[in-house]
């Protein structure tokens, strides 16, 4: 029996967790049954590489083949004016196209789409070209009403949706309208390879002193929903106690450079900046997960963050907050502690607790490895998505067998 052709589709290759994700299947699929390849929509831009991380050498070290498109990057979406609007449709209608002749070219038996702008193009693409298409969305992006409602109708097309947990699903399902087609809960998976570096060297390049014997870390884009003005808060309840920890906020400024720079402020204000850090990290995100001993999560509004699934992976001892899909793995007092969003008191009490005490976080970053390895883990979600891939191929051949029959 031959493989079955699946081409992955997504705008590019930045640090993110739909990247991440698409990184994993492609490296834990079956491939005596798969042939697994990725398509990236736009031309990589090196400003933008710079600010928001560049996944491109992960995907080569892992020996996945890209095709690029090469297609120039969209301007901001679905600006009101009826000029921008045209001119995005007109640049969106020529994505599609390309896709097409690309789909048409390869010949796929299913595309994995990810992400909002694959929405837009792969999934009207593959419809073009009649391709069964399985679109892979984490939760609804706050859009004007014209575009709700292309994202909307493309959605319905698909063959499949996918999202991580059933917070997100229920969003989606909400946003999208009746219509929408087979719907599946899959948790992105990870696994990260090992520190390429010793701990002192990740320390100094991080800006922190070898003598640190203690650091605390969120690792998420430096945006506002993440949570990081609550996180400062709670961190003037732990860190001044403790001369020698430190919190690390890892992450590219998706919103630019002036929010880590309001949170430095902040931080001067509170009194704590000589013990915080605000950086990227363009090498293994590995490096600075082997440094840290307790990890914070303190979205505002979120998914399933991959840094929790990452975390646990580890298991590490994590105080995490209630929002989205992040209590389907992480149960309070059993994988690690959880709390309220934009409730500084009760996340810095909860940091406490864990540096207070050692058993109760050996005990948690244990039961958090442990269900990992049952839910999370490359191998465990990799196997759900197979069987994705071949129930919407088995479904077009079984229409077309009835379209047959009915002649």
């Amino acid at each position: 029996m031959r493989k079955l052709r699946v081409l992955a589709v997504v705008s590019g290759l930045h640090f993110g967790g739909g990247e991440n994700r698409i990184l994993n299947i492609a490296t834990a699929i079956d491939g005596t049954g798969f042939d697994y390849q990725v398509a990236t929509l736009y031309t990589p831009d090196e400003e933008m590489c710079a600010r928001l991380g560049d996944m491109r050498g992960d995907f080569q070290n892992a020996g996945i083949r890209i095709l690029h498109l090469g297609l120039p990057p969209p301007r901001r979406a679905f600006d009101c004016r009826p000029i921008q609007v045209a001119n995005t449709t007109t640049q969106l209608a020529r994505t599609v196209w390309r896709l097409r002749s690309l789909f048409e070219q390869l010949r796929p038996d299913a595309i994995d789409a990810h992400l909002q702008p694959a929405v837009l193009t792969a999934v009207p693409a593959a419809a073009l070209a009649n391709i069964p298409v399985a679109l892979t969305l984490y939760q609804p992006e706050p859009l004007g009403f014209f575009h709700r409602s292309l994202v909307g109708a493309c959605i319905r097309r698909a063959t499949a949706l996918v999202t991580d947990s059933h917070a997100s699903a229920e969003k989606l399902a909400t946003s999208s309208g009746r219509g929408m087609r087979r719907l599946f809960v899959v948790p992105n998976a990870v696994r990260l390879p090992p520190p390429s570096r010793p701990r002192k060297d990740i320390l100094g390049a991080l800006g922190v002193s070898a003598s640190t014997e203690t650091v605390i870390a969120q690792i998420a884009g430096i945006v506002p929903s993440k949570g990081y003005e609550t996180l400062l808060e709670a961190a003037a309840r732990f860190l001044p106690d403790r001369p020698r920890a430190v919190l690390l906020c890892v992450g590219y400024p998706r919103v630019g450079k002036e929010y880590a720079e309001f949170l430095m402020r902040r931080a001067s204000e509170l009194g704590i900046s000589d013990q915080v850090r605000i950086v990227s990290w363009p090498a293994s995100i590995a490096d600075v997960w082997s440094i840290v001993d307790v990890h914070v999560h303190a979205s505002q509004y979120d998914s399933l963050p991959n840094a929790i699934i990452e975390g646990m992976s580890l298991g590490r001892p994590a105080v995490v907050t209630s929002t989205g899909g992040i209590t389907e793995v992480v149960s309070d007092e059993k994988t690690g502690l959880v709390v309220q969003p934009h409730d500084p008191v009760a996340l810095a009490e909860a940091v406490i607790r864990l540096l207070a005490d050692p058993d109760l976080s050996r005990r948690l970053g244990a039961a958090a490895k442990r269900r990992f390895d049952e839910r999370c883990a490359p191998e465990v979600t990799t196997r759900v998505v197979e069987r994705i891939f071949r129930e919407i191929i088995d479904s077009r051949l079984e229409r077309r067998l009835v379209a047959q029959a009915a002649r």
